[in-house]
This record gives structure tokens, sequence and C-alpha cells, in this order.
């Protein structure tokens, strides 16, 4: 009898703790924002031979790629109205 009754209670301990573990794991997930996947490229550096990895999002990426085209038209401008390096002046 002592031990149907010790068996029924662990097995109501077990069944207990396995359904608070699961409740307390789901709210958890929920509030987790999903994390964006990193996309890494092989950037070489101008004076070097070594590439360096550089990871970031697909909104960081866009981010520096729209930053490296507004310089580029910025030096481009500036070169077209005669302010960009010049080796004659």
């Amino acid at each position: 009898m002592l031990v149907r009754t010790c068996a029924a209670l662990a097995a109501i301990c077990l069944v207990s703790s396995a359904a608070a573990a699961q409740d307390a794991a789901q709210p958890q997930a929920a509030t987790e924002p999903a994390k964006e996947k990193k996309i890494c490229r092989a950037m070489t550096p101008t004076g070097s031979i070594m590439a360096k990895r550089k990871c970031m999002t697909k909104a960081e990426w866009a981010k520096f790629n729209a930053e490296n085209e507004r310089q580029a038209e910025n030096f481009r401008d500036r070169r077209n109205q005669g302010g960009g390096m010049s080796s004659t002046q």
C-alpha cells in the first residue's frame, strides 16, 4: 500500500512539474523577437590584400550600401564641379 502511494505521489509530481515547465517556457518564447539572419561579406580595405568578414542584417546592409552610394555620388559631383582632388592646381 505504501509503495502504491509513493508511486502515485511521484507520478503526480512529475506531471505537475512538466506542465509547469511547459507553461513557463511558452511566455518566454512569445516575448522574444525573432532574430534577423546575418549576411556576411568579404570586404578588402583599400591598401590591403587581406579580406575581412563583415556580417550585418539585410536592413543594415541596405543602409551601408545607401551611405556608400551617397558618398560616391558626392565625390562625383565635387569632381565634376572642379572641387574634387586633382593633381593640377
